[in-house]
């Protein structure tokens, strides 16, 4: 009897076996007394899921996920794992990011709300039914192929493109794209659109018209823009969570202290609109703009910061080569966008097409300038201002200012390198002299631009309204090590994160460049 139930035991215990090892060879669901108890898939489709870990993770402030109609808290420094249909909420004191894995990321301003929806045809889905989103989205040929944003009045369809969306309370939608482009189209009429980088463009969708206009930005979504943009570097920095969280906190401060509008589109390109501060000294990494009181008045400036170690700058030209008549001239975000940089500001004095004294010499220049993709020197053998400063930038992009462009010689193992006059600042000590200067410069109240050095940042600066001795002072009372004068008036371009914040001007011949490492 005994031996008999033995057997009876092991031929159970074989047979379950064997059942269990059928049914993992084949990928068919064991039934329920041999599963184990697994966790939510991490990802938003099956083809994906093999590869990718959907997670939400706050920056700042609570944030909750509703998952099968329950909510579930995600406090500052929690991760929670999502899958298709679950309902991310930011609070009115929250920044959040839902990160898709291998590069691709969204994230949420205050008082947002998306859905993750299901994949079809291989389209990661998502509802934002109302707030703002920043969303940087990584193509990934045959396995991620894009990703489709629905708002109650439009659908934005992206492929490999950084972006900002905004939905108001009257349901409107507003896209700026910062790098390549978006389809939008209506979701109440058959008009649709390309809003790509170059155009500047944003789509407002409110009641099924779909019309490009030039971008203009309230403060409130400014500021977002500058938040994504210092949380990117930050994490390419490696910096601290508690710092990432500060700025967060600085900004949730910020536009709960205002009235958040979506800005009407205007009927031409306006520079951005930035709140003004009363700056004491240069500014940090990122776009700044602020007043500086000087003994003859107070200037407005804006500047675009970098760190050296993690910067490299590139100056471009339209030419190859020298050209004396007939040059050929680019806009700034071109010249931005073709060298895969983030933020650019015209080069060096010129002479423009529509100037009458130009007739002979249209859109050329006379001044020493490092072209750094051909590794060359323009007019380097016959150069007329070789008297005039120059700065070059070492491969370490470390900037040499220096007084006379005859002082530097010819080296090709360089990054970066151009003539500009005067020197504003040097060494510590601001060059407010007129001499050697023309009267448009010393006379003339117009836009200035600059390159500036201050201890371990770079940056590329406009001065409004100024001579070019204001714009010394300016450089002087903020503290710069080194600040050198370029081209300024109708030829002045400042562009940062996809969007002029002065310009475009005039075509240029020359442009200075800031690209990440």
């Amino acid at each position: 009897m005994r031996k008999f139930l033995l057997f009876i035991l092991g031929s159970v215990f074989l047979s379950s076996l064997v059942i269990a090892i059928i049914f993992y060879k084949n990928s068919i669901p064991l039934p329920l007394a041999f599963q184990k108890t697994q966790k939510i898939r991490p990802t938003l489709s099956a083809n994906i899921q093999k590869n990718y870990q959907t997670i939400v993770q706050t920056i700042t402030g609570p944030v909750t996920v509703q998952h099968e109609g329950k909510s579930y808290p995600v406090i500052t420094e929690t991760v929670r794992t999502l899958v298709g249909g679950d309902i991310i909420t930011t609070g009115k004191e929250a920044v959040a990011t839902v990160d898709f894995g291998e590069g691709t990321v969204i994230r949420l301003a205050p008082e947002t709300v998306i859905e993750l929806k299901e994949a079809q045809k291989n389209i990661d889905s998502l509802s934002l039914t109302i707030g703002t989103i920043y969303g940087r989205f990584k193509k990934l040929v045959g396995i991620r192929e894009g990703l489709e944003i629905n708002t109650p009045s439009a659908i934005a369809s992206v492929r490999g493109t950084i972006f900002n969306l905004w939905v108001n309370k009257e349901k409107s939608t507003k896209l700026i794209v910062l790098e390549h482009k978006v389809n939008l189209s209506s979701t109440t009429s058959s008009e649709s659109a390309v809003i790509e980088t170059n155009m500047q463009g944003i789509q407002s969708i409110a009641s099924g018209s779909a019309t490009v206009s030039p971008v203009s930005f309230s403060p409130e979504e400014d500021a977002w823009i500058k938040l994504n943009s210092e949380l990117n570097t930050s994490s390419s920095e490696k910096d601290s969570r508690k710092k990432m969280e500060e700025k967060a906190q600085l900004f949730v401060t910020f536009i709960n202290s205002i009235t958040p509008t979506l800005t009407p589109a205007p009927t031409k390109i306006q520079p951005t609109k930035v709140p003004i501060q009363k700056l004491t000294t240069m500014p940090g990494i990122g776009h700044t703009r602020g007043e500086v009181e000087t003994p003859t008045g107070n200037f407005i400036v804006s500047c675009i910061g970098a760190n050296k170690s993690t910067t490299k700058v590139i100056t471009d030209s339209a030419s190859e080569d020298t050209c004396k008549n007939d040059c050929p001239v680019s806009s700034l975000d071109n010249y931005v966008s073709k060298n895969g940089g983030y933020a650019g500001i015209n080069g060096m004095y010129f002479c423009p097409a529509d100037y009458p004294d130009c007739t002979d010499k249209k859109n050329s220049f006379d001044t020493l300038f490092f072209q750094s993709n051909k590794k060359v020197y323009l007019n380097s053998e016959n150069n007329i201002y070789s008297t005039i400063p120059f700065v070059v930038f070492n491969n370490d992009a470390n900037p040499r200012f220096m007084q006379k462009s005859l002082e530097w010689g010819r080296d090709t193992n360089v990054m970066a390198g151009t003539a500009g006059n005067p020197m504003l600042v040097f060494n510590g000590q601001a060059n407010t002299s007129t001499d050697g200067l023309v009267t448009k410069q010393t006379v003339t109240k117009s836009n200035r631009g600059a390159i500036v050095e201050k201890d371990a940042n770079i940056y590329l600066c406009i001065v409004e309204k100024a001579t070019v001795p204001d714009a010394s002072q300016v450089f002087g009372i903020l503290g710069a090590t080194n600040a050198l004068n370029i081209d300024g008036g109708g030829s002045s371009a400042l562009y940062f994160n996809g969007r002029y914040l002065y310009g475009p001007g005039r075509q240029i011949p020359t442009a200075i460049i800031f690209a990440n490492r």
